[in-house]
């Protein structure tokens, strides 16, 4: 585009510089002599014309040249904000992943083996005859929606509603109809409720474990 405007000026001053070449051509033989007959003297006219008109031309030229040369500075401006903000886009860090919120683990107890959980996790065991059973059904609503407590404190979710299966949880705990209980990290079955607790009850049972009290201290060492 600046090439093309370049090529348009240079065109305009040549078509410029020739008109008047040529209005001084002409100027020759528009000298006409003429009588005064006043005086008696010779005076010489000077027809202009020509010249005026293509001078008017040739400036035309020049004009239209420099309108056509602006839009192009424009243009350049404008790729070269692009190109920046491109550039800026590329070296833009990216955002650190959020980390992932743990989730509370709920595991059906058939064919489960209790011992891979020791010294991780404790178990809260829930257990029924029918999975239709009104406190099962209430004791696993009141998990789910304190969850959180219950990760904090280490707790895996058993449940069994399946007597036939007789699953390794089930045998060691021997649950007639409805049971509620909590496994220690070492193995060792800390309580069992016939009726269901809520959560803020399961985690005040917890709490009160000796094996708690010392992970307490070891996380939150200004209450010792």
């Amino acid at each position: 585009m600046i090439n093309l405007c370049r090529a348009l000026s240079s065109l305009a001053l040549a078509a410029f510089w020739g008109a008047v070449g040529a209005a001084a051509h002409s100027v020759t033989p528009a000298l006409l002599p003429t009588e005064s007959a006043a005086e008696g003297q010779t005076e010489v006219s000077l027809s202009e014309p020509a010249l005026a008109v293509t001078a008017a031309e040739a400036t035309h030229l020049i004009k239209a040249s420099e309108t056509v040369e602006a839009p192009s500075d424009a243009t350049e401006k404008t790729d070269a904000a692009g190109s920046a903000a491109e550039s800026n886009d590329e070296t833009r860090a990216p955002e650190p992943a959020q980390p992932q919120k743990p989730e509370l683990q709920i595991l059906s107890a058939e064919g489960v083996a209790l011992a891979q959980f020791l010294w991780e996790y404790r178990i809260v065991a829930v257990l029924a005859d029918t999975p239709n059973d009104p406190h099962f059904l209430r004791q696993m609503r009141d998990i789910e929606q304190g969850a959180d407590a219950l990760i904090e404190r280490d707790v895996v979710v058993l449940y069994d509603t399946n007597p036939r299966a007789q699953s390794p949880l089930r045998q060691l705990l021997r649950p007639r109809g409805f049971m509620l209980a909590i496994i220690e990290k070492d193995g060792a079955v800390a309580q069992r409720r016939p009726l269901p607790r809520d959560v803020r009850e399961i985690s005040a049972i917890i709490d009160r474990f000796p094996l708690r009290r010392q992970e307490i201290l070891e996380r939150l060492p200004a209450r010792r």
